[in-house]
């Protein structure tokens, strides 16, 4: 997939379009469900030791051979936070660089069962786990609390926003940090 290609991804998945696309060979897909809860979005914290300080991001990961985005999205989140979703439609796609470029979807999604408690990541054995806590993270300190480390950055001014007055097509927000 090129970049010219990505840039027009946004016009041409319309919101809840995505539900068949599946990981084609070579290319390495990701899927973050944001989950809007108590005035802010459920956020799991990665403690990686050879950062300084631990992380919070949105709970996900890559997609798996054979399954489609919204499947990958909901397998991550039983593993990571105990819970079963639905997936409301695509709000976001990104590019980020670790160790090669991951194409990275995120789905609006909602708590169908289950109460949001610290899971696990598969990946990883129990002793090396990089999954050290959950929480609600609210949209002000997403916007205001500039100590806090959270990825993706461009959520943390826009987010909100964008639940608020949903885009009518999902948002290429390019290549972000």
């Amino acid at each position: 997939m090129s970049s010219w290609q990505l840039a027009h991804l946004s016009s041409l998945i319309p919101a809840a379009d995505y539900e068949t696309l599946v990981l084609p060979k070579g290319t390495r897909w990701g899927v973050r469900p944001i989950i809007p809860m108590d005035n802010g979005i459920l956020s799991v914290q990665h403690t990686i030791p050879s950062r300084d300080k631990p992380n919070w991001v949105i709970a996900g990961g890559g997609v798996e051979k054979g399954e489609t985005i919204p499947q990958a999205g909901i397998r991550e989140l039983q593993e990571e936070a105990n819970v079963t979703i639905s997936i409301k439609r695509l709000l976001y796609v990104r590019i980020f660089y670790f160790e090669r470029p991951v194409v990275e979807f995120y789905p609006l999604a909602q708590i169908e069962s289950g109460t949001p408690s610290l899971g696990y990541d598969p990946e990883t054995s129990s002793e090396n786990q990089i999954l050290t806590d959950i929480r609600v993270i609210s949209f002000d300190e997403l916007e205001q609390d500039e100590s806090l480390t959270f990825y993706p950055i461009f959520m943390r001014q826009r987010l909100q926003r964008d639940l608020q007055h949903p885009p009518t097509k999902a948002l290429y927000v390019g290549t972000t940090p």
